[in-house]
């Protein structure tokens, strides 16, 4: 053994058996929320397609001009339902990938296993970190437009 392997052994980093049980404690709720997450955006996009039937069927009674805006509202709101339940299909993905995959590494001893599950999670808190980034910019621009609007209207 070289010098260097000796020393990356000394310093490597051992997971401990406490270590071990808070990460499968941690793999379990990650498992269970991921569980959860995959039923709430099922409810989201059944509601989302039954508000849609609905709305166009309430459509239909009024006269043709009406209808008209009103399946263009129906839709855009189905259209955003739809969209946001699919910006959580990658997060949901990347936890039960973590939740498994790191329970099987525990269990077998396989450090490849257990630093790609790892790889997940970094991946799980990129995603939402860049989710979060483009939805404060969004919030901003809204902020800055509404600002806009009540000064060009105060200006009146």
């Amino acid at each position: 053994m070289s010098l260097l392997e000796q020393h990356e052994e000394e310093n490597g980093i051992k997971l401990n058996d406490t270590g071990k049980y808070f990460i499968l404690g941690a793999s379990r709720w990650m498992k269970f929320f991921a569980i959860f997450m995959i039923i709430i955006l099922s409810l989201m996009l059944l509601v989302a397609l039954m508000m849609g039937a609905a709305l166009s069927q309430m459509a239909s009674v009024y006269n043709e001009g009406a209808s008209t805006i009103a399946m263009g509202g129906a839709s855009f709101g189905v259209g955003t339902v739809i969209f946001a339940a699919l910006l959580y299909v990658y997060p949901i993905y990347a936890l039960l990938k973590f939740a498994n995959i790191s329970k099987r590494g525990i269990h077998t001893g396989d450090s490849e296993l257990f630093n790609d599950a790892f790889r997940y999670l970094k991946g799980f808190f990129q995603y939402m970190g860049i989710l979060i980034i483009i939805f404060i910019g969004i919030y901003l621009v809204f902020f800055i437009a509404i600002g806009f609007g009540a000064a060009i209207g105060g200006a009146m």
